[in-house]
């Protein structure tokens, strides 16, 4: 988790120390309802592993910062995701559980602006990123 920190702070460096340089630097904050199809988890090695995971409706909160040049946009945006589940499908049927499942992820994206329109300014954006997911559950035998 340190290293993780550790990269996510210096990529905001970088874009602080671009905003001499930048038209503008720009914050985004965005927060949201969340929800999670039905998860088939299987393990080919051993099917008494294989469980199905139904979450309930969650919670998605995301910050980025961003600079524009020009036309030009880059951000760094972070998205955090939650789902609580209450209980699993496993061989031997619905079980009780306490517990969430969770993903963290990471983006540096790009855009650019067409300035063709006047008021509506479309845009083609691409992005790299990376992401981790959390399972988080206890049986409540």
């Amino acid at each position: 988790m340190k290293r993780q920190l550790s990269g996510i702070l210096c990529l905001l460096i970088l874009f602080v120390s671009v905003k001499a340089q930048a038209d503008t630097l720009y914050f985004a904050v965005q927060a949201g309802f969340s929800t999670q199809p039905t998860s088939d988890n299987e393990d080919p090695n051993d099917p008494t592993n294989n469980f199905e995971l139904n979450t309930q409706a969650g919670y998605n909160a995301a910050f980025a910062v961003g600079a524009k040049f020009g036309s030009l946009r880059a951000e760094v945006e972070a998205v955090y995701r939650n789902n609580p589940n209450d209980k699993f499908v496993d061989a031997s049927g619905p079980v009780g559980a306490d517990g969430d499942l969770s993903m963290l992820t990471i983006f540096l994206n790009g855009y650019y602006e067409m300035d063709i329109f006047g008021v509506v300014t479309p845009y083609v954006g691409v992005g790299v990123g990376y992401g981790t997911v959390s399972l988080d559950l206890k049986r409540l035998d």
